[in-house]
């Protein structure tokens, strides 16, 4: 086992972020990408790296974060302050007859924005992958999404609206390849 701990700050200036403004008059909110003043994180992430057994490898990695944002440049009393935490595993087994199944798993939980919160998000892939023409190739056959689970979504709010979103895929994801090496 493979323990890495490391410990960040990061400070942007001007970065990019998602602007919903709504106009009252007309009813009509109006999505753009806005420079705000700043974006600062502190925070801590763990990857952890074993083998369970000659047959069982994993690599499971964690994010804890203080997410601060300051967009009091397009509002005065825009910005959001919250901790961030997002975890993710990806596992190996090592079947009979050279087959490897592959499992990749990805959660980040809620957090706030600056006009509101962003929900929780997951997604989940399966591979399996066999080795042939003595390892010259690999054949990989990968569905994405396999519980149609994966999401993410917002609940927004501003001066006369909220908003409250939820977006999935609309079906799963089947991908076969084939890779040669020479």
């Amino acid at each position: 086992f493979n323990l890495t701990a490391t410990v960040y700050y990061r400070y942007t200036h001007d970065p990019i972020q998602r602007y919903r403004a709504f106009d009252p008059v007309t009813g009509i909110a109006n999505v753009t990408y806005e420079n705000i003043n700043s974006s600062e994180n502190f925070g801590l992430e763990l990857i952890l790296n074993g083998n369970v057994f000659k047959w069982w490898t994993f690599t499971l990695s964690s994010n804890i974060y203080q997410n601060t944002i300051d967009a009091s440049n397009i509002e005065s009393d825009l910005g959001s302050s919250d901790i961030a935490i997002s975890s993710r595993i990806f596992t190996t087994f090592k079947l009979p007859y050279q087959f490897d199944l592959q499992l990749t798993y990805s959660y980040r939980a809620p957090f706030d924005v600056p006009q509101g919160s962003m929900k929780d998000m997951r997604m989940m892939n399966f591979a399996i992958s066999k080795k042939l023409l003595k390892e010259k190739m690999t054949a990989t056959f990968r569905v994405s999404d396999p519980f149609d689970n994966q999401r993410f979504g917002f609940e927004l709010e501003g001066t006369g609206y909220t908003q409250d979103y939820t977006r999935r895929r609309d079906n799963r994801t089947f991908t076969f390849a084939l890779n040669w090496r020479f």
